[in-house]
């Protein structure tokens, strides 16, 4: 419970406080909300005992040497003060704002503040992009490949006593404020943010930050990621037991059905899972199944791999949705063919084999420009082309097409080659370390 009064308010204002509240106590503040003291009903007494007049400031009898806590303290320390015969304590945030009022009779509502943690991987979608699109598969079944990478969506949340909201989003430098849970607007700003918020119906106030190691629009699935780690940190934070198949459905519920942002299943267990992962699509079941490669076979697949980002955003994938529901044939027969070099995809790097799995990254690259020429451009095919006679033996655009970023498979001995060739040609390259784990969540 709170109770405060302005400096500006008589004796007369403060006893009508103290009878609403019927703590004994109520905090005086100036024209910024800052606590400058307190007065109790004891110290009222005193003073009419000497003067009955009940329209003196109150500010001229406030206790402004007071005991307080901060929001930072631990519940020992809480217990030391009430020992001290204080009855009800302010518990002030750092800019000596009231959070609450504690009471000694009643269950110590503070402790010190936990920030629990989470963070999601980006993902490589290496074959099969398109079948795992609802429309398609529901008829004609789906698989795909995809791996995840040390590149990841992190979420801190910090629970208040309170039910402020405050939300903060480090990819768009935007901040939302609301006085509850209630008042959050999932039309305005944020509204991947807002509107996962809304389904997880936390029950308590928080301050969240959220942000990537990569850009939005990089084709590298920032959304699910960024949903994901979101789910992982008020699931802690509610004491839920969330399931990995549950996240990545909670993730895909707020991208596909919520928002209407078009595109497949394979984002969301790609970011959840972690690793390597060989994924099916049906109508009755969602399956993701693990690819354990040797330990040589994935220190050499990081030496070869190299994201080269094209400095625009990809586009989404409308074109691709509306073209299966309108029964598009050469959509159909590009999704046939792209399913067919996932499971070639996926014997070549079992069996250690770079120098194919290149060829099969570029023939997926080949049938998506094939299915949408929208996926692609003059500056998008001069990156390619650069690449491909600088050392790429292979490679195909992230995400649906028309920017974000490039995966290349760089030819053995030519790695520094490619990477420093589209460094002079401005375009921004980064190394590739791979992740095994997925979703991981702590407290600290």
């Amino acid at each position: 419970m709170k109770s405060t009064i302005s400096e500006k308010a008589s004796i007369r204002d403060a006893l009508q406080e103290l009878k609403r509240t019927g703590l004994g106590l109520t905090c005086i503040v100036d024209s910024f909300d800052v606590v400058t003291g307190v007065v109790s009903d004891g110290d009222i007494r005193r003073v009419l005992l000497k003067n009955n007049d009940l329209d003196v400031s109150i500010s001229s009898i406030m206790n402004s040497d007071f005991i307080y806590a901060k929001e930072n303290e631990t519940r020992q320390d809480l217990m030391k003060k009430f020992d001290m015969r204080v009855k009800v304590l302010p518990i002030l945030d750092g800019r000596s704002h009231l959070i609450t009022m504690a009471q000694s009779l009643g269950p110590i509502p503070f402790q010190k503040a936990s920030y629990i943690r989470a963070r999601a991987p980006g993902r490589i979608s290496i074959a099969g992009g398109g079948t795992d699109f609802t429309n398609y598969f529901i008829n004609n079944e789906g698989c795909g490949l995809a791996i995840s990478i040390a590149k990841f969506a992190h979420a801190t949340l910090r629970p208040r006593l309170d039910r402020e909201v405050n939300i903060y989003s480090g990819d768009f430098n935007e901040t939302l404020h609301y006085d509850s849970f209630e008042q959050i607007d999932c039309d305005k700003k944020l509204p991947l943010i807002t509107t996962g918020i809304k389904l997880l119906k936390p029950n308590f106030g928080f301050d969240l930050e959220v942000g990537s190691d990569f850009p939005p629009g990089s084709g590298l699935g920032g959304s699910a990621s960024i949903l994901t780690a979101m789910a992982g940190v008020f699931a802690e934070a509610k004491g839920d037991k969330m399931s990995k198949q549950q996240i990545a459905e909670f993730a895909f519920q707020v991208e596909r059905l919520e928002l209407g942002i078009s595109g497949g299943w394979q984002d969301q267990y790609a970011t959840v899972y972690g690793g390597l992962n060989y994924l099916e699509f049906s109508s009755s079941q969602n399956e993701v199944m693990p690819i354990r490669l040797e330990i040589d076979a994935m220190r050499e697949l990081e030496e070869r791999l190299i994201l080269c980002y094209t400095g625009q955003r990809h586009r989404g994938g409308k074109v691709q949705n509306r073209n299966i529901k309108q029964g598009n044939v050469r959509t159909l027969e590009v999704r046939s063919e792209l399913k067919e070099i996932v499971k070639k995809v996926k014997i070549a790097l079992l069996n250690g084999d770079i120098i194919k799995f290149a060829e099969l990254l570029t023939q997926t690259w080949h049938l998506k420009k094939l299915e949408n020429p929208d996926t692609t451009g003059p500056e998008i095919d001069e990156i390619f082309s650069l690449a491909l006679k600088n050392g790429a033996l292979g490679g195909r655009l992230l995400g649906t097409g028309g920017g974000g970023f490039f995966i290349f498979v760089s030819d053995i001995c030519r790695r520094f080659e490619l990477i420093n060739t589209l460094e002079e040609a401005g375009y921004k390259t980064e190394n590739v370390k791979l992740n095994s784990q997925g979703l991981v969540t702590w407290t600290v």
